[in-house]
């Protein structure tokens, strides 16, 4: 079952993300970043007809600036990190598996020579 979570980071900001996961305890972890003119909708199709989810966990986020991670403050790959990291850790993932589109994909590689043994 897919549910929309929210974390409040510690400036304030309220990072908006959907978590599909058919068990109470987390399993594997595929995470999935949009690109600079998108949001997590980008991934519905994918999360609602993939046969991954029967044996992942999902999870799509709204980076900062975009859909319901709104801010207006600045923005960057690093901030970006720092919130994929706190929702990791809030959901109880010590690893995943990043795939980004786009600017989803520079932060899935910023995230991963950040934070490498995350990945």
């Amino acid at each position: 079952m897919e549910v929309h979570r929210t974390l409040r980071t510690v400036d304030g900001t309220t990072l908006g993300y959907r978590l599909y996961r058919e068990t109470a305890a987390p399993r594997r972890l595929i995470v999935l970043i949009h690109g600079v003119a998108s949001n997590m909708t980008r991934w519905s199709e994918f999360v609602e007809h993939t046969a991954l989810k029967q044996s992942w966990d999902m999870l799509r986020l709204d980076l900062r600036g975009h859909g319901d991670s709104f801010t207006r403050a600045k923005l960057g790959l690093e901030t970006w990190c720092k919130d994929l990291r706190d929702i990791l850790d809030a959901e109880g993932y010590d690893q995943a598996v990043i795939i980004g589109h786009s600017l989803g994909a520079q932060v899935a590689v910023q995230f991963t020579v950040r934070y490498p043994a995350r990945v």
